[in-house]
């Protein structure tokens, strides 16, 4: 599912949509016939002046400006046939007083969709997923007191945990190799870096909201939040549908009206051993690389073209061994009359190779043909078969071939 088919979802034309904070990139337009009522922090005029360095095309006119709760700014009730906001449920100050609001605006069968950032796979990626406790507590404390920023312990966790990724940026895929190296706290790049002898904290203010992540979900912490919240009588929506594709850096969810009557303690089991197994899948490749010691040897096939093709019978097979910082070293020797040489790093397995150095006879050379996506002029280079090849034209020399190859290995699967 990707997100042109999750907005076609159970929608015409026709649907009285309400889309919540779309800024620059909506995902029903007017102009396009829909009916639909947008509601933001600011006018149009104001978006537009914000979002000035962006592609500001998109932006439509704001039916209502709204920096509270939803059902304040809006005068419907039980009109809407769907809500609609991507990347806005974890900025809310309330979460359930986001539903509440839903609740109150929807139609008796209109529902709420959500494109959600998986934390796997963003900045949050450090910070722990939301709790049933801290929801409740945020939302039981915002009755007794009503702000308009979040409170000091999101903006502590927001400066001391959130990371930026190497060549990734804030959002990276479920298969991007994460190492130490790669990571950096957002709070250390030149262009955020607090000054030598001042707080972290020293920015905060609670009577001034900074845009930030007060929730943090995975696809299965968000459907076991839905199901405690409803069975406990805080909120009146059910998961309809939830979905990630492959790759994707969000998560797509469909709620409907319901009420859990009675709690089904099996079926809450089976979702907090699936949950604590996301967590496992997100940290595959670093657990991969972690147990995986120099003890462990790996063959890789030098094939020879003497001019008649490769062969099974022109192999040469040699041991390579894989070093805990995931480095490897080969060397080999090939006779003079080879015009052309096929080298298979590793079969069965899918790889991404990085830092790759391949010197024929002294001489730095890239392959001429491979199987694979060659990023760096050919220094990185990730397999997305289990047979990887990489081919190389070797020098026309009356002198054995010798080739030496540095380089990083990673394993995607």
């Amino acid at each position: 599912m990707d997100r042109k088919l999750f907005s076609e979802i159970g929608i015409t034309t026709g649907s009285k949509i309400l889309e919540i904070g779309p800024s620059y990139n909506p995902m029903y337009r007017k102009r396009d016939g829909y009916n639909v009522d947008i509601v933001d922090h600011l006018p149009k005029e104001e978006l537009i002046k914000k979002m000035a360095s962006l592609d500001i095309s998109a932006i439509e006119d704001v039916d209502f400006v709204c920096s509270g709760s939803y059902a304040d700014a809006i005068p419907h009730r039980k009109y809407y046939d769907l809500i609609i906001g991507s990347h806005i449920i974890e900025h809310m100050l309330d979460f359930i007083g986001f539903f509440e609001d839903c609740d109150k605006l929807l139609s008796d069968t209109g529902v709420v969709k959500l494109i959600v950032p998986d934390s796997r796979y963003e900045f949050d990626y450090f910070r722990e997923n939301s709790s049933l406790k801290s929801i409740i507590d945020t939302h039981t404390w915002r009755n007794e007191r009503t702000r308009t920023a979040h409170t000091m312990g999101t903006f502590a966790e927001h400066q001391m945990n959130c990371v930026q990724f190497q060549d990734l940026g804030t959002y990276f895929p479920d298969s991007a190799i994460l190492s130490k190296e790669k990571i950096s706290f957002s709070s250390e790049i030149p262009a955020r870096l607090v000054s030598r002898g001042v707080n972290i904290l020293s920015g905060y203010d609670e009577n001034h909201y900074i845009d930030l992540h007060n929730w943090m979900f995975t696809p299965k912490s968000f459907e076991i939040l839905i199901y405690e919240l409803n069975y406990l009588g805080y909120i009146n929506f059910v998961v309809d549908l939830i979905a990630k594709e492959l790759d994707s850096i969000e998560f797509y969810v469909i709620l409907k009206r319901g009420k859990i009557e009675s709690i089904n303690r099996s079926f809450m089991l089976n979702m907090m051993i699936e949950h604590k197994l996301e967590a496992l899948e997100c940290m595959k490749n670093y657990i991969q690389k972690q147990t995986m010691t120099s003890e462990r040897k790996f063959i890789t096939n030098f094939y020879m073209n003497t001019g008649w093709g490769y062969s099974e019978d022109e192999k040469l097979s040699l041991p390579i061994t894989k070093n805990s910082d995931n480095s490897f070293v080969i060397k080999v020797f090939l006779p003079q009359q080879c015009k052309k040489m096929r080298w298979d790093p590793i079969e069965g397995e899918r790889i991404r190779l990085t830092d790759l150095d391949i010197q024929i006879n002294g001489y730095r050379t890239c392959c001429s043909n491979c199987n694979g996506k060659m990023q760096d002029s050919g220094k990185d280079i990730t397999f997305d078969t289990l047979d990887p090849q990489l081919e190389y034209t070797l020098p026309a020399l009356d002198d054995t071939v010798y080739i030496n190859i540095h380089g990083r290995i990673y394993f995607l699967s």
